[in-house]
């Protein structure tokens, strides 16, 4: 059975957070599995328009947000079944980092992460960037 409890806090950052607004910039580090990940949250529809996930966004559409608002739209006025894994929350990070043995990975570039929200079990509403040399 698929977890998907969900931290309210972690929930409202990801569905209030925007790649190019700056009033709504979330710098997060989270713990999934042990690991731990910095970096910059963003919007769902933000992490769907980044160049590395680009080819996912017809799929994504069609198959997983077109058919979640469905359900959420059918569920105003009757009783649906509702699929576990259309239920889970996910937070979107840019900019994100692995941290591991207090080094950041990868060490050229940020990367784009989904985690599900529920795999979290810390969260620390700083990053650790590298420092840009002046």
């Amino acid at each position: 059975m698929s977890r998907n409890d969900t931290n309210l806090l972690l929930k409202v950052v990801s569905e209030n957070a925007r790649a190019n607004d700056p009033e709504t910039v979330f710098y997060l580090t989270v713990s999934v599995g042990g690991t731990l990940i910095t970096g910059r949250a963003i919007s769902e529809d933000d992490f769907f328009e980044l160049n590395a996930n680009k080819m996912l966004k017809g799929f994504f559409d069609q198959q997983i947000k077109g058919e979640r608002n469905r359900i959420l739209d059918e569920l105003e006025t009757k009783e649906v079944d509702f699929p576990d894994q259309l239920r889970e929350h996910f937070l979107y990070l840019d900019d994100a980092y692995y941290i591991q043995s207090g080094t950041l990975h990868p060490s050229n570039s940020g990367l784009s992460i989904q985690i599900r929200v529920a795999d979290i079990t810390s969260v620390s509403f700083t990053s650790f960037f590298p420092k840009i040399k002046e």
